[in-house]
């Protein structure tokens, strides 16, 4: 006969506090049978008769009746152990069990309770229990397995994890009724049946913290007692957090800080230093910033705490991935959670411009745009506009032009500040852009007039043009058409030249410039036939 024949409630408070009435199971007392054997062959400890003896109103601990039931206390029960696994680890992850020396945690390592888990400062771990529960520990963080039980008589767990320093992201599988999961700190214990949360203790001697994002757990002192009334019990809910320190018994409740908000412009990471983005969240003296592959956040490859904006992460390979951000209040608990996808895109790397250099001065018109080739790129493509985040929306503003060469002819017909960059273009089928290169200007000023000469002939040649306000003139007379033989090159400052020639049986030709006080050159006038 199965003496652990059914399941019945009493009201007894467990440690967790998330329950009003504790479980226990009916045993049926056979020959020989006195509380002391009883305990020792069924409950964690021979001392645990005392409870059983409470519960039941024994007064003599050797005087049990054969064949009566007497109620064992569920949190009492020995029931077998479980263990836990690494399913994800990153940096420096120890692990102190067995009576063994502390050594390096290997991925699927079975991990016994009893077991200490030490993360460096580099260091983050995702454990996950028999039952599916994920816990992770991030850098800095100090936790024992204290207990992994299960008890079969009544298909419960009983879990509890002691966090000594750092801090513990939990998302507990739903519980049985009667199972217990607790995580206790110096300080405080949080209790839960299944549910997202996490817990934080900086120090033995600081404030226990606690943050719930799904479901419900209570949270009350470490020291408490146990068979306390429940109505002194404190609970959390989603959206809620807790602070409990040495100088408080009860917990002070506040409602989570905001998460900071993602928009799409931050979300895309186009070079190094990778740097995230986002408004400052009132209230917030810094943010938890959590990079995974998957949305679960199973295998976190980034996990940082920052107290400064843009936030630095460390470089990732070319993917999508899913960013989480927490805003971190003042007294440290964890905000509300706000997640989205990330796009890391650093490759193929964008050329570096050449000219015109910056903010340089050039007239409206054609204007060359000229960068650095990068020897395995397929194309380039180019982007300018009069507006600096390139949102213009006027088709002769902005522009999208793309060559094999590093080469560009712009057309700019508005004076003002334009500016420019270029993307290199991958050689597959696909031909999807880099990161674009960092943005250039240059400074469009109205094109300079052509001065048109006008001639008077003596024994000197007299020619003379409209003045242009602020420039000077450079003139110049060759003895071909091309001026690729030029026999005079003079600069004048008046609208005005006189030359004195050689006779020649061959004509002379004749072509002037302007120049402006920024050293900008009008095109040549036509050559003119002397």
């Amino acid at each position: 006969m199965n003496i652990f024949s059914r399941l019945s409630p009493i009201l007894f408070l467990i440690s967790s506090g998330i329950y009003a009435a504790e479980p226990s199971v009916p045993y049926q007392v056979k020959a020989g049978d006195n509380l002391y054997r009883v305990a020792q062959q069924y409950l964690n400890q021979i001392e645990d008769w005392r409870a059983v003896a409470t519960l039941n109103h024994i007064k003599d601990p050797l005087a049990l009746k054969v064949g009566s039931t007497i109620e064992l206390p569920l949190s009492k029960l020995r029931g077998q152990t479980q263990s836990a696994r690494a399913v994800f680890l990153r940096g420096e992850v120890l692990i102190q069990q067995n009576k063994l020396p502390r050594q390096a945690l290997l991925l699927n390592t079975e991990i016994s309770e009893g077991a200490w888990i030490n993360t460096g400062s580099d260091g983050f771990a995702t454990l996950r229990l028999q039952d599916g529960t994920e816990v992770q520990l991030p850098a800095n963080t100090q936790m024992q397995m204290q207990r992994l039980r299960h008890i079969p008589q009544a298909n419960a767990g009983q879990t509890e994890l002691k966090l000594k320093q750092g801090r513990l992201d939990l998302s507990v599988t739903p519980q049985n009724t009667g199972s217990r999961f607790d995580v206790r700190t110096p300080l405080a214990v949080t209790g839960v049946r299944g549910t997202q949360f996490g817990v934080s203790q900086a120090s033995a001697k600081s404030a226990s913290l606690t943050d719930v994002t799904e479901g419900r757990v209570a949270f009350n002192n470490s020291h408490s007692n146990r068979n306390s009334k429940a109505d002194s019990k404190t609970f959390l809910n989603a959206g809620q957090g807790g602070m409990i320190s040495s100088a408080q018994q009860m917990p002070i409740v506040r409602d989570l800080i905001a998460a900071p908000t993602l928009t799409p412009e931050n979300l895309l990471i186009e070079r190094s230093p990778m740097l995230l983005n986002f408004a400052p969240v009132t209230g917030a003296q810094g943010y938890r910033i959590q990079i995974s592959k998957d949305a679960r956040f199973s295998e976190v490859l980034f996990s940082e705490v920052v107290h400064r904006l843009p936030a630095k992460i460390s470089d990732l390979e070319d993917g999508d991935y899913v960013v989480q951000v927490r805003s971190i209040d003042s007294d440290g608990v964890f905000g509300l959670i706000n997640s989205a996808a990330l796009r890391v895109k650093t490759t193929p790397l964008p050329p570096l411009a050449q000219s015109p250099s910056q903010n340089k001065t050039v007239q409206t018109g054609s204007v060359e745009l000229q960068c650095t080739d990068l020897p395995d790129a397929s194309s380039y493509q180019l982007q300018y506009s009069s507006s600096a985040d390139f949102s213009s929306s006027s088709s002769s503003d902005t522009a999208i032009l793309q060559q094999d060469r590093c080469q560009f002819t712009a057309n700019i017909e508005k004076t003002g500040t334009h500016y420019w960059r270029v993307a290199t273009l991958e050689k597959n089928s696909t031909g999807q852009r880099g990161p674009y290169s960092d943005t250039s200007q240059f400074i469009a000023v109205a094109a300079l007039a052509v001065p048109e000469p006008k001639w008077a002939l003596s024994d000197t040649l007299h020619v003379h043009w409209a003045a242009i306000e602020g420039s000077h003139f450079l003139t110049q007379v060759a003895t071909d058409q091309d001026f690729s033989h030029i026999v005079l090159s003079q600069t004048v400052t008046e609208p005005q030249v006189d030359f004195d020639l050689p006779p020649q049986c061959t004509p002379y030709y004749f072509r002037l410039q302007s120049i402006d006080g920024e050293g900008l050159r009008s095109k040549f006038s036509a050559a003119r036939l002397i």
